[in-house]
């Protein structure tokens, strides 16, 4: 699947006044992945990175949109290097990587790209 070229996280600004829960729901409500909402809460708000981490920490369907962009980016990958990939990544542990795996793999996640 083709993905349509999205703007570099620095070049999507916040809107005027709007707070760092505001611009990082709004991120995800406009398709974008987990990674891309973390560097642009960073970038734009000063974040470390476990602040970034918190912040996007109930961002289920960016965390389902990153799982996505893996399976997508390293289709040749091992089962267990996407488990573990998924569990770091996602910040959860190994069993529920493995659980979302299974999902996608059983095809019960339908995939959220937005294009």
């Amino acid at each position: 699947m083709a993905r349509k070229k999205t703007p570099e996280y620095p070049e999507k600004l916040p809107l005027a006044d709007e707070s760092l829960e505001a611009y990082g729901t709004r991120l995800e409500r406009e398709g974008y992945e987990l990674m891309y909402i973390r560097k642009a809460l960073r970038c734009h708000y000063e974040l470390s990175l476990p602040e970034a981490v918190n912040a996007t920490d109930q961002m289920a369907t960016a965390k389902l949109r990153h799982i996505e962009w893996l399976l997508e980016l390293f289709p040749s990958r091992s089962r267990k290097w996407m488990i573990k990939k998924i569990s770091g990544n996602c910040d959860v542990s190994v069993k529920e990587a493995e659980q979302i795996l299974e999902k996608f793999e059983r095809g019960a996640v339908q995939f959220l790209s937005v294009d």
